[in-house]
């Protein structure tokens, strides 16, 4: 018996690892999720259109800022020390399509902070994060504390998909501010199957009785006797500046 079980061993730990190489699941990397790059001037900030290049990994048409008085977001942010601010209905989209395996669920985690400026109401710029920009999740933060979100999502293709934050607000100016955006994958359904037990002593020593003919004596069965086995405050508009418009 010990050698059946030791065989069944070797037969499910080559099946197993097979499984795993075969269908490793895709976890994309976002590309400069802290916004360190490019390194800004502190206390500064910089309006940035359709731009594609200035800030690695991004398309950005939003503002990037470095520790910014003027925006108000909490200091110090929870990710270094530059974040983006989305205002009114500005957009954020990741440069690179990445490639989601169907089947797997994903999980995004940022920090986010509402701005308690503008027109007075005291609320965020409500988000939208989409692929390809089909909303997934939806969120306001709360305006003078930076708050972490994790939303999870599923893909249905194995198609490149780029990741977007769109703001919504479009009757005032409001902002939202977002840092430390990363991807992880919560879990593998194939990693979560069921393995098969391993057989028992009687189902791998109990022979094969072939049936009897007629009026012929039924033997004993026989039975081998080896033993089973063991088991983050405020701030004011800034006066114009060289930062352009606020």
């Amino acid at each position: 018996m010990r050698e059946h079980q030791q065989r069944w061993q070797r037969e499910q730990a080559e099946k197993e690892k097979k499984l795993a190489i075969a269908a490793a699941p895709s976890l994309p990397t976002i590309e400069n999720g802290d916004f360190s790059q490019p390194p800004i001037t502190k206390n500064t900030y910089k309006y940035l259109t359709s731009d594609t290049t200035t800030v690695p990994g991004w398309n950005f048409s939003s503002v990037l800022l470095n520790q910014s008085g003027a925006w108000g977001f909490p200091m110090p942010y929870p990710n270094g020390e530059q974040c983006v601010s989305i205002q009114k209905t500005q957009e954020l989209w990741t440069n690179d399509k990445m490639v989601f395996t169907p089947g797997i669920t994903y999980s995004i985690s940022f920090h986010a902070c509402g701005r308690n400026c503008c027109d007075k109401s005291g609320l965020a710029n409500p988000i939208d994060i989409g692929l390809e920009g089909k909303t997934f999740y939806s969120f306001t933060p709360p305006v003078s504390v930076w708050t972490k979100y994790s939303a999870t999502f599923t893909s249905d293709s194995n198609v490149g998909q780029r990741i977007s934050f769109k703001g919504t607000w479009t009757t005032s100016d409001r902002s939202s501010a977002i840092q430390g955006i990363s991807l992880q994958i919560i879990d593998d359904p194939k990693v979560l199957e069921k393995k098969s037990p391993p057989p028992t002593a009687t189902e791998l020593t109990q022979p094969v009785q072939a049936t009897p003919a007629t009026n012929a004596p039924i033997p004993a069965p026989i039975f081998a006797t080896s033993p089973a086995p063991g088991t983050f405050g405020s701030g004011t508009l800034p006066v114009p500046s060289e930062n352009a418009m606020l």
